[in-house]
């Protein structure tokens, strides 16, 4: 018999038919393995480790950089022979022509032979393009990059990327904005596995180790086909370093400090590999722990802005021939501040809060964290195995666990006392698995077609505690299907694909703000699409489109929100019976990556029927826990045009200046009207000057000097008479760094020196959520030192 399972205001009937249990284990599909060149590359000299050399395969896009060991890894879309250039300051260049097998990997060992160019260096770039990114806007940062613009979120690294913004509710809350869409419109795959967290919110930032040895990449616009339901505005994708196959241990120690906050953090890593039976055994431990006071907006402090995180992460895997077999496990936990001044008891209070240039209370620095506040742990665990089954047909198996506990505390308690119990307490569980096949090569037309499909699903429960029902108790069952195809034949990339995904889900929302709770369920149908082709013209340049749609259904926090969401300091309300979205995208990207000029620019334009919207009403709602501004969702039909572009040129050896910019427009289809909260126009322009270079073996290897400087406009479009104050003025940034490189009895390390904000400019960014009742954080110097072990 069906079993019943428990909620607080309602019960869920769990099936045991077998047809519907397989769904509930076949989930989001997985990396699968590729063919794969990898390496190590040293000096010729003394054998030492070369890191940041470029690794490419002529006459392409694809490319890598190799890690502080000098090993890449670089993956390739068919078998065939491929000639990598390697490239390097101070070094002569290495052609290597390297054939491979359909999913075999080849070890391509390279010394580099010293030359002498009068200590100036040359600078080549190479970003990673996967092939089925081929045809997309792809911003990629490798894992060294990230912990040379590291800060205090992950968000800090992503901000200044051509199309990425950030929304953020006071100085340690960044959630990424994609050509104008974010939350749930926005994937976020950590460790090959989608993330579930409680992402609707705009305080709710991605639960990611900042830390941590990742690449990130952002790709742009629907793409529903691999991901699923949900990927309208792009997808965040967080992929850890591949792990050691070399035997020996391992690891670095990272310590960062910034003055703004007064914040410290440190990160350890250890990392082996050895030889076991006939495979090689490999493993990896990371740890990170943070502590920051309240941040300083330029004359004065903002209070109760202090944060504290820790995080650790375990990994391991077994590889044999051509089967693979990876466990991992993480945990990231932080305590949140929020900005007091946000929290007011009466209209006429909230008001003047609004209207004031600076807040009415003069606030120390403090490292304590006092209500309101956040307090969030994301626990998540997988497993997957990868190999072939037979006939060169590669499967992927994959099984994910996730468990995120957010609990949100209030300035105060209805009695007007602090509060002993978070005002929200959500607990979401979720579950996920699937199975991906991927056909070996074919022939086809002349040219190498390959098939990748599968099946997915997802198994979540959310429970709150019984404090409050901001979003109700629910439960959600969806699976999915896919399948697609890439034809490649020099000049061209043809890429097709398709999905179908069905969500059903039971919820229990309180009937009228009452104390009894309705039964409610929803069944969603929807499918995700794309076609697209990219041309290589020539060595230097590629050319691109891709037509796409998307779809995501409501979620539960637009349907039945009734309440004060207290890490935004605001009013939700639902609005049920929203139906669910459907995107329709098209996107031109021109890709130049030449010996001195590197560009990127892309066009595009997704219409989405029946978004939903969070909208300010204009007018705060008073409860008895205080007045907050009052926010409800609406459905309507947008439309979101833009570009968004990077360039870079080397003027001479040791000088590279380069700019970025994104402009974005959305309007309401119906009314004609600008969408609210949409990002300003912005740009960045940049010159990395190369002050010193000297070969490996040196005890002071490099020096490089960085200065950027990013200008924002005031944002102009909006709608009238809906916002509670007016967006605020344009500003510019000043941004200067200062990186070294040495090594001390052969441990190499970096240190970086920089400042944000050099200016100490005083400034509020429309996407902020806390501009209407403080300034932004001012100057901040900050200091990075990476020490490999």
């Amino acid at each position: 018999m069906p079993r019943t399972v428990g909620f607080y205001g309602g019960t869920v009937r769990r099936c045991t038919t077998p047809l519907l249990a397989l769904l509930i284990i076949l989930c989001f599909p997985a990396n699968t393995l590729a063919q794969t060149i990898f390496g190590r590359v040293t000096d010729a000299a003394d054998g030492s480790a070369l890191p940041n050399v470029s690794v490419v395969v002529r006459g392409t896009s694809m490319g890598v950089a190799t890690d502080q060991r000098g090993e890449y890894a670089l993956r390739l879309p068919s078998p065939g022979r491929y000639e990598l250039v390697v490239r390097h300051l101070g070094y002569e260049t290495v052609h290597r022509t390297v054939g491979v097998a359909y999913a075999d990997s080849v070890r391509e060992n390279v010394a580099m032979e010293a030359v002498v160019i009068g200590g100036e260096e040359i600078v080549v770039s190479a970003r990673a393009l996967a092939v089925a990114d081929a045809s997309r806007s792809v911003e990629t940062l490798s894992s060294d990059e990230m912990r040379r613009v590291r800060g205090q979120t992950i968000g800090d690294a992503l901000k200044h990327l051509p199309g990425v913004t950030m929304l953020s509710t006071g100085p340690s809350i960044d959630k990424p904005v994609i050509r104008g869409l974010h939350s749930e419109r926005v994937v976020l795959v950590n460790h090959g596995v989608r993330q579930e967290g409680q992402q609707w919110g705009r305080e709710h930032a991605p639960e990611i180790d900042a830390f941590a040895p990742v690449d990130v990449s952002v790709v742009k616009g629907a793409a529903g086909v691999e991901y699923g339901a949900g990927a309208i505005g792009g997808v965040l994708r967080v992929e850890p370093r591949a792990l050691p196959d070399r035997p020996g241990v391992g690891g670095s120690i990272d310590l960062d400090a910034f003055t703004n906050n007064g914040q410290a953090a440190g990160a350890l890593l250890l990392e082996g590999a050895r030889t076991a039976g006939e495979g090689t055994w490999s493993w990896r431990t990371h740890g990170s722990l943070r502590a920051a006071g309240a941040s300083r907006a330029p004359d004065y402090v903002i209070g109760n802005s202090a944060f504290r995180e820790a995080n650790v992460l375990l990994a391991t895997a077994y590889h044999r021939d051509h089967w693979h077999v990876d466990v991992m496990a993480s945990r990231f936990s932080s305590t949140l501040g929020i900005f007091s001044g946000a929290h007011v008891n009466t209209v006429e209070a909230w008001e003047n809060v609004v209207q004031r240039e600076r807040p009415a209370i003069d606030y120390r620095f403090t490292y304590a964290i006092d209500a309101p506040r956040q307090e969030i742990t994301h626990d998540l665990a997988r497993v997957r195995a990868q190999g072939e089954v037979g006939r060169g047909v590669r499967m992927t198996v994959q099984y994910g666990i996730q468990r995120n506990q957010r609990r949100e505390f209030d300035a105060h308690s209805p009695g007007g006392g602090p509060p002993s119990a978070p005002g929200v307490e959500l607990l979401l569980t979720t579950h996920t698995a699937d199975i991906g096949l991927r056909s070996p090569v074919i022939d086809a037309a002349g040219g190498s077609l390959l098939v990748h499909a599968g099946v997915s699903g997802l198994n979540q429960g959310n429970e709150n505690g019984r404090a409050s029902y901001l979003i109700p108790n629910y439960r959600a069952i969806s699976g999915g299907t896919y399948a697609r195809t890439t034809w490649t034949r020099a000049p061209w990339t043809l890429d097709a694909g398709g999905r179908l995904d069905h969500q059903w889900s039971r919820s229990f929302p309180r009937d009228n703000g009452g104390t009894s709770f309705l039964d409610r369920t929803h069944p969603f149908w929807g499918g995700s699409g794309i076609l697209s082709a990219s041309r290589t013209v020539s060595s230097d340049w590629t050319v691109s489109i891709a037509a796409s749609t998307a779809w995501r259904p409501p979620g539960f926090n637009e349907l039945y929100s009734d309440g004060v969401h207290h890490g935004s300091a605001q009013y939700e309300e639902g609005m049920p019976g929203l139906r669910g979205e459907r995107a329709w995208g098209l996107d031109a990207t021109v890709r130049q990556d030449g010996d001195r000029t590197r560009l990127q620019v892309g066009a595009y334009a997704t219409r989405v029927d029946d978004f939903i919207d969070l909208v300010p009403s204009g007018q705060p709602k008073v409860t008895i826990r205080g007045v907050f501004p009052l926010f409800r969702y609406q459905q309507r039909d947008a439309l979101l045009r833009g570009v968004d572009g990077r360039f870079e040129i080397d003027i001479a050896d040791p000088l590279t200046v380069g700019a970025t910019a994104s402009v974005v427009r959305g309007t309401d289809r119906q009314t004609r009207l600008p969408l609210a909260d949409l990002p300003a126009d912005r740009s960045t322009l940049f010159a990395d000057v190369r002050l010193l270079h000297r070969p490996r073996g040196t005890a002071l290897r490099s020096i490089r000097l960085r200065v950027d400087g990013h200008g924002v406009r005031r944002q102009t479009r909006f709608p009238e008479g809906v916002d509670f104050a007016p967006p605020p003025d344009g500003y510019t940034l000043l941004d200067v760094s200062l990186r070294t490189g040495w090594s001390w009895n052969g441990t190499p390390m970096s240190l970086q020196i920089g400042a944000e904000n050099l200016l100490n400019t005083r400034y509020r960014d429309y996407l902020d959520r806390m501009r209407y009742f403080t300034d932004a954080p001012g100057r901040s110097v900050m200091l990075r030192l990476h020490i490999d072990v």
